[in-house]
């Protein structure tokens, strides 16, 4: 028999088992050539699936790999591999980097990639000195990034042998980033207005969303009516980054705005009224673009516009949420007495969910 339950799976029926390894021969590429025998591993639901799959990689028609090929000439079957088994997201970043890659590597031989070549394509690549002050390092180093990804798929698919050496990545000393005070949140939000030169409160509120929450600009814009709890003062988050929902503690100033806006939660259930219309909305988005009738898409110009009326820094959703993240972290070093800057990630995650939860327990009387 060339298929045979994996050794994980022994002791198991084998219509449970869910792991397999399939031998067979690969058909050869004419008659009298005897074929290679190739030895793998697949997920099979049950014995059933597995025999299928072995006459299946029976019948492959015989494919040689390229012998030390082009890294142009196999960069259409790695886009491929990209779009099917990674992130649409991270699949455009691949073919955007590539973009600058390729034109310096692309004629080279895989075999023939040595540190002298990398050394000289970080000399060659055009660094751009932009107006804030970005030299393009941090691209290149994340172009070097996805490179040495596609090396190591190129060697999994044996088309090479691997690298003796280490890409090494440009220095880079990220800017420090500049914190957003209260009083300037103030001077902004005292200059957000709409396009008839009114104020615009709906958009006050979610610009506090970002900064006194710290939620990202997709999480915040797709906050649902129903899915704020009033009573509670939370709101649960389905949009995330992670894809994990999670609750969100809502500020004494959100509150306030929003019962401004006639946002409220009643008996009969939960409603709002979308602030330019004066209309019930029509769907249940709580930054409801009346023009629309979806989230709004960005507020980036509205932030420039509205920071240059009030005479400050020029301010960007994002930079809201790491404000207001840093803010809270020096409040509560100060109330532990401590600095989250001496330890990682997950003690500071730790120290944070326990005093977020006692201070949400206090504001409930518990």
């Amino acid at each position: 028999m060339s298929y045979k339950p994996h050794p994980d799976e022994e002791g198991k029926p084998r219509n449970k088992v869910k792991k397999w390894i399939i031998d067979y021969w690969e058909t050869p590429p004419r008659k009298g050539v005897k074929g290679k025998r190739i030895r793998k591993v697949f997920k099979c639901e049950g014995e059933e699936e597995a025999k299928r799959m072995e006459l299946v990689c029976r019948r492959m028609p015989y494919r040689p790999l390229p012998v030390n090929p082009r890294i142009i000439d196999i960069l259409p079957e790695y886009f491929s591999y990209v779009r099917l088994h990674r992130s649409e997201r991270y699949a455009d970043g691949v073919e955007y980097c590539f973009k600058r890659l390729t034109p310096f590597f692309g004629n080279i031989q895989l075999s023939k990639i040595t540190p002298q070549i990398i050394n000289e394509y970080k000399k060659a690549r055009p660094r751009p000195q932009r107006a804030d002050g970005c030299t393009g390092i941090r691209a290149i180093n994340m172009e070097l990034v996805y490179f040495n990804v596609f090396y190591n798929w190129a060697v999994k698919q044996g088309y090479t042998y691997p690298l003796m050496f280490k890409i090494e990545k440009l220095p880079y000393r990220p800017k420090l980033k500049q914190i957003i005070y209260p009083i300037e949140i103030d001077k902004l939000l005292s200059e957000i207005k709409d396009k008839r030169g009114e104020k615009d409160n709906i958009k006050k509120v979610l610009i506090l969303f970002l900064y006194e929450c710290g939620l990202r600009w997709k999480e915040a814009s797709n906050i649902r009516i129903e899915n704020i709890n009033f009573q509670e003062g939370i709101v649960y988050l389905q949009d995330t980054k992670g894809g994990t929902p999670r609750l969100c503690l809502l500020t004494n100033r959100i509150k306030q705005l929003l019962d401004n806006l006639n946002i409220k939660e009643t008996e009969e259930g939960r409603e709002g009224k979308a602030p330019l219309s004066g209309k019930a909305p029509l769907s249940g988005w709580l930054f409801l673009n009346p023009h629309t009738n979806k989230p709004y898409g960005s507020i980036k110009t509205l932030l420039t516009l509205a920071s240059k009326r009030a005479g400050i820094k020029r301010i960007t959703p994002h930079q809201l949420r790491h404000s207001g993240a840093t803010l809270m972290e020096e409040a509560i070093s100060e109330m532990i007495g401590d600095c989250f800057s001496r330890y990682d990630y997950k003690h500071n995650l730790k120290w944070l969910s326990i005093i977020i939860l006692t201070i949400f327990d206090f504001g409930r009387g518990r």
